[in-house]
C-alpha cells in the first residue's frame, strides 16, 4: 500500500502489487498502482471482498 507516486512505481518496479491510497495524491496521480483506495476501512472492504474472490487479475 502507498500513498505516493514514486512509491507505487517503486513497488511496481520491484515487481509487487501495489495498492493506491488516496491520502496525499489524487487517484489519477496514483494510477499505475494494480488498485486504488480512498481510505484505510475502504482498503478493509477492499482486502476483504480481494481474499473472497481469490486476488487480483
Amino acid at each position: 500500500m502507498e500513498d505516493a507516486p514514486a512509491r507505487v512505481a517503486a513497488g511496481k518496479a520491484a515487481g509487487c502489487t501495489v495498492i493506491g491510497i488516496t491520502s496525499t495524491h489524487q487517484r489519477s496521480q496514483l494510477a499505475d498502482a494494480d488498485a486504488c483506495v480512498s481510505s484505510l476501512s475502504e482498503l478493509r472492504r477492499f482486502l476483504t471482498e480481494l481474499l473472497s474472490d481469490g486476488g487480483l487479475s
